[in-house]
């Protein structure tokens, strides 16, 4: 069953992404989140704004996955599934594993046909793939010196890069990201190592309560609904006046959107009710799908 929190994270980041590319005004709705933006039609974030809003966001998740007690695997889910349907080009990739026997270390990504890293993830579970890219790209005069690292690889929870349209090697990641939630900790070496990926000043730890600060004060129980704008905040409309159009096209509705999410809130209402069948989530599902699919169907900024 997938989680509430990737449902309604999957929604956000739809409405996320174009505002941080200045291709739409931020809804008032979403001031809080965006207040360090720029929140104008066609005025670019800077990056030093893009950071916090990264936090606010990754911080949104991390609440509401430690809210339904899905922790780290609920942001796994959440992350991996809206790196797949933006084509594995999402700002924020889940369990990149990287090589650590290489300075510096090397994401283990798919290859296209020319033999170069592709912006996909080797899936962690896929440990021949792993092992066998390894074994090919063995080069005594890349390996890091005997005794750097007792561990061939290390997967860090998220790894935000500068431009998702290319692998996150260490000159395209923006930060490095570790998610503690109550009662994890730290392996021998991991935060070392985790710096050795990206850089010293670009590892970051979120926890419960620095930055992330979470009000959560129990788990949400299996039967409970989760209330989905708690977590993200959903705008209840964008004036079509406050759109960038691309050539003679213009972009959704703010009735699309009020769509869109309204038909995500209730896929999510099927999924946590014990008397509902599969049936409702998949035709809801479908139904939001659909709903995307004709809002985006035309080229729009």
């Amino acid at each position: 069953m997938i989680s509430p929190c990737t449902t309604a994270y999957e929604a956000f980041a739809e409405i996320a992404d174009p505002i941080l590319n200045g291709q739409i005004e931020c809804p008032k709705d979403m001031a809080d989140v965006f207040a360090v933006a720029s929140c104008e039609v066609g005025k670019k974030i800077t990056n030093q704004a893009r950071t916090k809003v990264d936090e606010k966001i990754l911080c949104m998740l991390f609440c509401c996955c430690l809210k339904t007690g899905g922790n780290q695997a609920c942001v796994e889910e959440a992350l991996k599934s809206a790196d797949k349907k933006k084509g594995y080009k999402a700002r924020y990739k889940a369990e990149v594993t990287y090589n650590m026997q290489f300075n510096p270390p090397r994401p283990m990504m798919e290859k296209d046909t020319n033999g170069e890293l592709t912006t996909k993830p080797i899936p962690r579970g896929n440990y021949y793939h792993l092992n066998n890219r390894a074994e090919k790209e063995f080069d005594p005069k890349l390996r890091r010196e005997p005794g750097k690292s007792k561990y061939r690889y290390r997967r860090p929870d998220v790894v935000i890069v500068e431009d998702p349209t290319l692998p996150p090697t260490k000159d395209n990641i923006s930060q490095v990201i570790e998610m503690k939630f109550p009662k994890d900790s730290f392996r021998r070496n991991q935060k070392k190592e985790y710096k050795d990926i990206g850089g010293h000043s670009k590892f970051k730890i979120y926890k419960k309560d620095t930055p992330c600060k979470c009000d959560n004060k129990r788990r949400q129980r299996a039967h409970e609904p989760v209330s989905v704008p708690d977590a993200f905040p959903f705008p209840a409309s964008i004036p079509e006046a406050k759109r960038r159009p691309i050539d003679v096209h213009t972009g959704p509705s703010g009735t699309d959107w009020a769509i869109l999410i309204a038909l995500g809130i209730v896929t999510i209402g099927f999924a946590l009710s014990p008397f509902d069948g599969p049936a409702g989530e998949i035709s809801t599902a479908s139904a939001a799908a659909a709903q995307w699919a004709r809002m985006f169907s035309t080229p729009a900024l």
